[in-house]
This record gives structure tokens, C-alpha cells and sequence, in this order.
């Protein structure tokens, strides 16, 4: 199942706002944040540097404390959520901040970054079909996964 830049755009962007909702009804205060939020200009050359602020999440959550959120979406009809390591590694920074980035998969099952980065169901792959870098498959039972309700609890 192939799709087009913009077919997966479009399907990001509907995710991040259900994910937005479904947090805002949990009294979560949420924001657009990352990269998404920036002009094209600087969009398309922060793509072309490993720096920090080139991972950034897509949301940004306020309630006790304060979370950034990548939502994550993918195919469905197989048994793993699949994550670039690349953005794995940049997510896990952010702790140097004192703050943890959320996974939020299209099912709204969500963990944090540095649980997946660390589980030991993870399995890396070297690359292959998309954007051919490495990356990791989680399982979807994964003991890091749980529902959104859960992660978020107030």
C-alpha cells in the first residue's frame, strides 16, 4: 500500500487534531508545535540538519505538567507500530529539558519515547522502502504501550 507526501499529510494532520480532541476532553491544555508550525523555508532546511530542534513533536500538552506529543500514524493491518530511530533518538532529548515525548498511534495507544527507545520487544531495521532509514518495529502489545486514557490520566 503505497501512498503520496500528501495523502500522508493529510492523514497526519486529521490524527493530530483527533489526538488534540481527545485530550482537550481529558482537561489537557494542547498547542500546535514543531515543525508543522513553521514556514516552509525554515521547514525545508531544518529537514537537511540532525539537530535537536529538527525533532520536534507535533503537539505540546499542558495539565500537572507538560509533554510533547508526536502523533503517529500507520497501517493498521500489521501487528507493529514502526518508528524512525532517527526521531527516536531526537524525542528521547528533549529529557534534557525535563520533558518526556508521547507516541500517540493512530489506535490512541500511546508511550513515551524513552520507553520505546528501551523495550525490549523493540526490533531495529536498517531501512528499506520509504524514506530508507533505519528504524524500529514495536509490537503493538508491547509492555510500553498503553491506552490514552492511561497515559494521560489526570
Amino acid at each position: 500500500m503505497t501512498s503520496t507526501f500528501r495523502e500522508r499529510l493529510t492523514r497526519g494532520v486529521e490524527h493530530e487534531q483527533i489526538v488534540a480532541r481527545a485530550l482537550e476532553g481529558m482537561g489537557w491544555a494542547v498547542a500546535p508545535w514543531g515543525l508543522g508550525v513553521l514556514p516552509e523555508p525554515v521547514r525545508s532546511r531544518m529537514a537537511q540538519l540532525d539537530v535537536l530542534l529538527r525533532h520536534m513533536p507535533d503537539l505540546l500538552a499542558v495539565l500537572d505538567d507538560v509533554r510533547l506529543i508526536d502523533a503517529k500514524t500507520g497501517r493498521s493491518d500489521t501487528p507493529n507500530y514502526c518508528i524512525e530511530d532517527r526521531s527516536l533518538i531526537g524525542f528521547t532529548r528533549w529529557q534534557l529539558f525535563d520533558v518526556d515525548v508521547w507516541l500517540v498511534f493512530g489506535d490512541l495507544r500511546c508511550a513515551r519515547a524513552a520507553d520505546v527507545w528501551t523495550a525490549p520487544e523493540r526490533r531495529r531495521h536498517r531501512g528499506g522502502n520509504g524514506s530508507g532509514t533505519p528504524y524500529s518495529l514495536l509490537p503493538k502489545s508491547a509492555s510500553c504501550v498503553r491506552l490514552l486514557t492511561e497515559g494521560f490520566a489526570p
